[in-house]
């Protein structure tokens, strides 16, 4: 895994995008070209992962990632990481040496370690029922 400011072309491991977490804060990252982003959001009651298109216009799914009293849940100034593989197409949510969500653009497929909420709307195919192997091509 690099770190997203040390991306060569030619290489093909996944790319690690830092984030400072802040409570009740918004960070957005698009993967240009890819007709996606991902969107994560604190509102200071809860956490989540929204799978938008690039402008981040439409949302697309929505991943639960924890509840303002969760261990899961960062503290203020804990560093996550937006993790993308652009050749598998998928992106995730890594927090203490865990993925807390995954997005396979792809496959049209999302988990996360909640399971919440169920699928809904017509973008993803899969519930959010965790799978480890839908982290395979981002550690």
């Amino acid at each position: 895994m690099i770190l997203g400011s040390h991306r060569n072309l030619l290489d093909r491991r996944p790319i690690a995008y830092p984030i400072r977490f802040q409570r009740h804060s918004t960070q957005v990252k698009p993967f240009s070209g890819s007709g996606f982003a991902v969107v994560f959001e604190d509102n200071d009651q809860s956490g989540f992962l929204y799978v938008t298109d690039e402008r981040s216009e439409k949302v697309l799914d929505a991943l639960h990632l924890y509840d303002v009293n969760d261990d899961a849940r960062p503290r203020s100034g804990d560093q996550l990481f937006i993790i993308w593989n652009p050749e598998l197409e998928k992106a995730g949510l890594f927090y203490k040496n865990l993925f807390l969500a995954v997005v396979d653009f792809k496959n049209q497929t999302a988990c996360c370690r909640s399971g919440y909420p169920p699928r809904t709307g017509e973008w993803c195919k899969s519930s959010h029922e965790w799978n480890d192997q839908m982290t395979a091509g981002l550690e």
